[in-house]
């Protein structure tokens, strides 16, 4: 029970959010006063301070950049227990969706070996497998499901993306 004190009290609010959340069971619902916290807290304005004047988080092309780009860092937020519909995020929403709607992932290619893939706008296919990440698109539905809510509204799009990364290995 010491170390779940610890945790308890601990100066990070993203830290206690999960603890409550996460092993005590407590309601997401029920800790609007500690999500704020997290929303004011050192950890979030270091996530969102690439941000530019538009608010979208710079380098603005590069958002699936490990850790640092607006893929990751929205589904840090999320994570920690952002609050639900903070319209500041709006742009970032955009960001995402503007990125992983492109035409480019509608596309596919064949590609003989793991070194032709870079480089080439689409969708790689080897040996008959469409070579994705799930976590793309299907972190971005899930950060506008009704669950989340970060981003909501989830257009419809989006969604097909994420049934055709998850469900069809595309």
């Amino acid at each position: 029970m010491k170390n779940v004190d610890a945790l308890a009290t601990h100066p990070e609010p993203a830290i206690r959010y999960k603890l409550k959340v996460g092993v005590l069971g407590e309601s997401a619902d029920d800790l609007t006063a500690l999500r704020n916290e997290i929303r004011d807290s050192n950890l979030v304005r270091q996530l969102l301070s690439q941000r530019d004047k538009k608010g979208r988080i710079q380098p603005a092309n590069k958002v699936y950049a490990k850790w640092q780009g607006a893929h990751w860092t929205m589904a840090t937020l999320a994570d920690i227990g952002y609050p639900e519909s903070d319209g500041s995020l709006l742009s970032v929403r955009d960001q995402l969706l503007d990125f992983w709607l492109a035409d480019r992932f509608y596309q596919e290619f064949e590609a003989k070996s793991k070194s032709r893939v870079y480089g080439k706008p689409g969708v790689p296919v080897m040996q008959g497998r469409h070579r994705r990440c799930a976590s793309q698109q299907s972190n971005a539905c899930s950060l506008m499901n009704s669950r989340c809510r970060l981003l909501a509204p989830t257009p419809v799009k989006i969604r097909q993306q994420c049934v055709m990364s998850l469900h069809y290995g595309r």
